[in-house]
């Protein structure tokens, strides 16, 4: 029932409230040149592929092994996820002195640290995983505590987050790692 709850309600609501409350932001720029330019978008865009993944790993998981502390998990997930929309500015798509790119990165942090709680607590243990994890981590704390005063790190921030993305795709793809989810 859990799973049920989180696969059906929870992960739906914030994910699809991500895409509109970007597909807003993107309705209301003056130009394309602003939407490009504009780092928070694609942080939106890369948090909302993060949240897609997260969920078909979440329905790849048997339901025998998600029981309460998964469920919490990935509450508190869930509720990362959507502060990192609250800090980009999306709730204010109107007022740039809304984005808050440190707590953005320390919100976002957050998240690999419950990602690997919850893959203990269902049984998929890779070391890799943790590792990449790790660094992920150490990126993004070092994001939040400097890296968001410099244009060139969020820029840079956004190939980097979206490499780490992809390994970890690939590492789903791993004979013995949920296989099922990129089926």
């Amino acid at each position: 029932m859990l799973k049920k709850l989180i696969q059906a309600l929870y992960y739906p609501a914030v994910l699809g409230t991500g895409f509109v409350l970007l597909l807003n932001k993107l309705v209301i720029q003056p130009a394309a040149s602003v939407v490009v330019a504009d780092v928070t978008n694609h942080f939106a865009v890369l948090l909302i592929l993060f949240f897609s993944i997260a969920y078909l790993v979440n329905d790849s998981v048997p339901v025998d092994s998600y029981g309460v502390l998964p469920f919490v998990l990935d509450l508190a997930e869930i509720a990362m996820v959507f502060l990192c929309f609250f800090y980009l500015g999306f709730m204010q798509p109107d007022k740039p002195d809304a984005v808050n790119l440190s707590r953005f990165y320390f919100a976002l942090a957050i998240v690999p640290c419950l990602q690997q709680c919850w893959n203990v607590a269902v049984g998929l243990t890779d070391r890799r995983r943790v590792l990449l994890s790790g660094a992920v981590l150490a990126f993004l704390l070092c994001g939040g505590l400097w890296g968001w005063r410099f244009q060139a790190f969020n820029v840079g921030a956004v190939p980097l987050l979206a490499a780490a993305l992809f390994a970890y795709l690939r590492l789903l793809g791993r004979p013995g790692h949920s296989e099922a989810v990129l089926s």
